[in-house]
């Protein structure tokens, strides 16, 4: 049964594949996942710093899925249903990743990790490299 799943559905790799070539086409993805993977371990530990990357990957996601949809939606190419779909999955994320943004500033969380001005910075900071990251690579592609 694998066999014959493998033989129909499993395509070979082109002749030029490369995996740096992938791995660098998909970097900002990478890491962000990588950091948000990370601060939801750390989450789960109840540690303040699972809590501080958890808020800044979620905040960034939201920010990404908002540029995203802004290119998608107002592209002047044509409005296919794959875009259609593409574009409401893009506004699920938004809706998600805006409310666990809500969430992990609510009172419980602020009276359970105790937010202070050095915390605010780390993850501003930590935001702050996400993006500039995202936009060097966008750069040197």
């Amino acid at each position: 049964i694998i066999y014959d799943f493998a033989i129909k559905n499993l395509r070979p790799l082109p002749n030029n594949f490369s995996l740096t070539k992938m791995v660098l086409s998909n970097q900002a993805s990478i890491v962000l996942s990588v950091v948000a993977i990370t601060g939801g371990l750390l989450l789960l530990l109840q540690r303040k710093s699972g809590w501080v990357l958890t808020l800044a990957t979620s905040i960034v996601t939201v920010w990404f899925s908002l540029i995203n949809f802004y290119k998608l939606y107002f592209s002047s190419a044509d409005t296919a249903t794959n875009t259609k779909k593409v574009l409401i999955i893009n506004f699920i994320i938004f809706l998600i990743f805006t409310l666990i943004s809500f969430l992990l500033i609510s009172k419980p969380f602020k009276l359970k990790y105790k937010p202070t001005k050095q915390t605010g910075w780390i993850t501003f900071m930590v935001i702050a490299l996400l993006i500039a990251e995202k936009v060097l690579f966008q750069i040197m592609k």
